[in-house]
């Protein structure tokens, strides 16, 4: 009876667990052929400087959901070339029982989101759900993708439902030229770039010719050479004043960094602080860029030299060099001999140098100690204290033999 009821409680207790379990597992559902496109996938053609609105977004074929479900929530993000287009607006559809919000269009850095959600009128055919209005920017940058990035795509009970982006495609051409037949025409698969250097400089990439596929964003640098500047680029690079910039990759491309000529000379100037004379001598001198230069105080007499201001090798020594890559300013200072000379500065030790520990000074010697004087007693006075124990133990032991006598005795 009670295995029988024990049967009975494991048998409903899997049940549970089986309705629990089928409570919170759903299986995904089955929407192979969903998609979500711009323009159905087809290009647009616009004019430099036109605009174009109702560009649809589509979500399109959603199979195999059953009675009552289909696409209760999305949420899109979009990106474009922004140099070949700008989006003036996404305008959500205005579908019964949706609730869409479409972001403001960054046309800074070409992007925008649209998201709805549902909570009864569920899509389950094609359906519109936003249009675009764009503005072509330019002919020269070549075509421009919609990208679609699919961030989520749910049905009614929240499972994931699986889709497809059909990006969209934008061809700029010039005002007044007829639109290629057929749709956009193909980008090639790799453009040139060449970049040259003109005057004293260096740039990265180096110089030459280099192939990159379509849209690629190649960074430039342009580094001056000793006493040149960097004065522009010329070509296609997004900033021309920048000696960092890029350039992006939609076209056969040459770019040149130009330097202004480094300057061949400058000037040394020398002055005197106080009493004495130099070489070369006071005044303002003219070297070529890269020269060594040795400069040499004299005290007059009463004064001493003092120190050298300015990029020279040693400051502190009347003796010294420096070496000319600008316009450079120095002054030898002397002062009077009797000024006291300021103390050298005690030389710091390296760090983790370990330092003798300073002399300890030495501790006077203590004096050699005496044994004091014996104190025993005279031999009269040890005789008495003997004397006077014996006769305090005498009667004592006397009892105590008595006592043993005694019972000893008593036993016999």
């Amino acid at each position: 009876m009670n295995n029988s009821r024990g049967y009975k409680l494991l048998i409903m207790a899997l049940a549970l667990a089986l309705c629990l379990a089928s409570a919170i597992v759903t299986l995904p559902v089955a929407a192979n052929g969903t998609t979500v496109e711009v323009n159905s996938g087809t290009p647009v053609i616009i004019s430099e400087g036109a605009s174009q609105g109702n560009i649809p977004i589509i979500i399109r074929n959603i199979p195999n959901l059953g009675a009552g479900n289909g696409v209760g929530a999305f949420t899109l993000k979009l990106t474009w070339n922004r140099y070949v287009m700008s989006v003036n607006a996404i305008t959500p559809a205005d579908i019964s029982g949706w609730g869409i919000s479409v972001s403001t269009p960054d046309n800074t850095r070409g992007q925008a989101t649209i998201a709805g959600f549902t909570g009864a009128n569920y899509l389950a055919g094609s359906v519109t759900i936003a249009n675009m209005t764009i503005t072509g920017l330019s002919s020269t940058q070549g075509p421009g993708a919609i990208i679609i990035e699919i961030i989520d795509l749910g049905d009614k009970n929240g499972v994931r439902i699986s889709a497809t982006p059909v990006n969209g495609q934008v061809q700029v051409v010039k005002a007044g030229v007829a639109a290629p037949v057929g749709g956009t025409t193909p980008a090639p698969a790799t453009y040139t770039l060449t970049i040259a250097v003109s005057g004293s400089g260096t740039v990265s990439p180096a110089p030459g010719s280099y192939s990159h596929p379509s849209g690629t964003v190649v960074n430039l640098t342009a580094t001056p050479g000793p006493g040149g500047q960097f004065t522009g680029w010329t070509g296609d690079v997004a900033d021309p004043a920048s000696p960092t910039t890029r350039v992006v990759m939609n076209a056969n491309k040459s770019v040149r960094a130009n330097f202004s000529t480094g300057q061949s000379a400058y000037s040394l100037t020398i002055l005197v602080s106080g009493q004495g004379t130099v070489s070369p001598p006071p005044g303002s001198h003219s070297y070529p860029a890269g020269t060594t230069i040795e400069l040499k105080a004299t005290a007059a007499p009463g004064w001493r030299f003092a120190t050298w201001s300015g990029e020279v090798a040693n400051p502190t020594s009347s003796i010294t060099t420096l070496t000319i890559n600008r316009d450079i300013t120095v002054t030898a200072s002397f002062v009077d001999a009797s000024t006291p000379v300021p103390a050298a500065p005690t030389p710091t030790p390296p760090k983790g140098t370990v330092l003798p520990a300073p002399a300890q000074p030495a501790l006077p010697t203590p004096p050699t100690a005496t044994a004091p004087p014996s104190s025993g007693l005279p031999v009269w006075q040890i005789v008495l204290i003997v004397a006077g124990v014996i006769a305090v133990l005498a009667p004592i032991l006397y009892f105590v033999l008595k006592r043993l006598i005694t019972v000893r005795t008593y036993r016999v």
